[in-house]
């Protein structure tokens, strides 16, 4: 997760998985240390004080891109200062069945007036239009936006899913 801050999603997420018994690693970023940080410390959460990003080159740290590359399926949280860019240089790291969300979202300013602005959410800091093309160029599949929409979150897959398993399962028949 990028963008830390109270550490809401990030607690949520370490608890969900220990009740679920998953074999979860989270690593979570902020620029600022809080004091609350000791507690998701002592939970098993590796948080970090770290600017990750080299902004001009658009790159993150080698640590950052091995994490990501780990086996398993990757799920990345843009919630920082500049979600649009944190997407678009995060997003091409993702390994086929991965995921990246981003928060503060909402699919355009229009629908954000209409039915989030001072009822749901307050904030609109990434909209459609300000990453459709990383999503183009990444191969980026927006999932569940229904459900995503109504808690101001994008999501998306990187590819397919369904297609990629049943290639698989073609390609091992073949063998």
């Amino acid at each position: 997760e990028i963008g830390t801050s109270k550490g809401g999603l990030t607690h949520f997420l370490n608890e969900v998985s220990k009740e679920e018994n998953l074999n979860t690693k989270i690593l979570t970023f902020d620029l600022y240390e809080y004091p609350w940080y000791n507690d998701f410390i002592n939970n098993g959460i590796d948080l970090r004080i770290d600017d990750i990003f080299y902004w001009e080159d658009k790159q993150v740290k080698k640590y950052v891109v091995d994490f990501i590359r780990e086996e398993g399926v990757t799920l990345i949280l843009c919630d920082g200062g500049d979600k649009r860019l944190e997407f678009e240089i995060l997003s091409k790291y993702l390994k086929f069945g991965d995921h990246i969300m981003a928060h503060d979202y909402c699919k355009n300013n229009e629908i954000f007036e209409q039915k989030i602005n001072g009822k749901i959410w307050n904030w609109c800091e990434l909209t459609y239009s300000d990453i459709e093309e990383t999503c183009k160029k990444n191969n980026l599949v927006s999932v569940d936006e229904e459900i995503f929409d109504e808690v101001v979150w994008f999501c998306a897959s990187k590819g397919d899913v369904t297609s990629n398993h049943d290639k698989q399962q073609s390609e091992d028949v073949e063998k």
